[in-house]
């Protein structure tokens, strides 16, 4: 079993002059989560997620971050998050 948890602060710009970088979010995630189990020690990871999202067009968004592990953990080193999202 395991317990997930995150939270994240972002902040919207928005220029109208040009269409290409309308709506540009920095964010930050701190996320995080804890093993429980009898074959399993207590283990948690914590990772910091810094990364940008933008509005391409109208309900198509684009994200893009780079997460960083805040506890020397094993199972992962960094890694490169890319979304496209659509929304309907």
């Amino acid at each position: 079993m395991d317990f997930l948890y995150g939270a994240a602060v972002s902040k919207t710009f928005t220029t109208h002059k040009n269409p290409v970088l309308h709506g540009i979010t920095p964010f930050i995630e701190l996320n995080g989560h804890k093993g429980f189990g009898l074959d399993e020690e207590e283990q948690y990871f914590v990772d910091l997620l810094p990364g940008l999202r933008w509005d391409l067009c109208r309900e198509l968004y684009v994200l893009a971050g780079y997460e960083l592990p805040l506890n020397g953990s094993e199972e992962f080193d960094k890694h490169v998050w890319f979304s496209i999202i659509k929304d309907f």
